[in-house]
C-alpha cells in the first residue's frame, strides 16, 4: 500500500457553504502567495489564540465587548490578508444578514480558523525546516 502524503493543494477554492449562491473565494498558498504574508498570518494566530484565552477567562461584560472588537478587528486583517479585502467586505454581507461586523465572530470564527489551519498544515507538510526560517522571530512559532 502507498504512504499518503496528504499535500495539500497550492491554490484552492472554497466557498462559505453548499448553497448555490455562496461566493467562492481563491486561498493561494503557493510560495509567492504566502510568504509575504507568512509573519503576519503567524502574528495573527499568536493573538487569536490570546482573545480566546481572554474570552474564556472574561471577567465581566465591559471586558467582553473590548475582547469582541478586537477579535472582529483580528478576524478582518486575516481574511483580507488572505482572501482579499473584496472578499472581506463580501463575506460580511453574505453571512451578516445586516449585522455589524463586529456582532459576527461566532460566525466567523470557522472561516478564520479553517484560514490559519490551511496556512499551518501547508507549511507543515511542505517544509518544516521552512516554518522555523519565516517563523523564528515569532511569538506564534511556539504554537506551532
Amino acid at each position: 500500500m502507498a504512504t499518503i502524503l496528504g499535500l495539500k493543494k497550492a491554490v484552492q477554492e472554497i466557498a462559505l457553504d453548499e448553497s448555490p449562491n455562496s461566493p467562492v473565494y481563491t486561498l493561494n498558498l503557493t510560495d509567492k502567495g504566502i510568504a509575504k504574508k507568512l509573519y503576519s498570518v503567524a502574528t495573527q494566530f499568536g493573538e487569536f489564540q490570546k482573545l480566546g484565552e481572554g474570552l474564556r477567562n472574561c471577567k465581566g461584560d465591559e471586558e467582553a465587548e473590548r475582547l469582541f472588537i478586537k477579535t472582529s478587528e483580528l478576524y478582518k486583517e486575516v481574511i483580507a490578508g488572505l482572501l482579499g479585502d473584496v472578499a472581506y467586505s463580501e463575506i460580511i454581507e453574505y453571512v451578516g444578514c445586516g449585522e455589524d461586523a463586529a456582532n459576527l465572530n461566532m460566525v466567523l470564527t470557522p472561516l478564520v480558523n479553517y484560514l490559519f489551519v490551511q496556512v499551518f498544515d501547508t507549511l507543515n507538510a511542505n517544509d518544516k525546516s521552512a516554518v522555523g526560517k519565516y517563523l523564528q522571530e515569532s511569538d506564534a512559532a511556539a504554537a506551532l
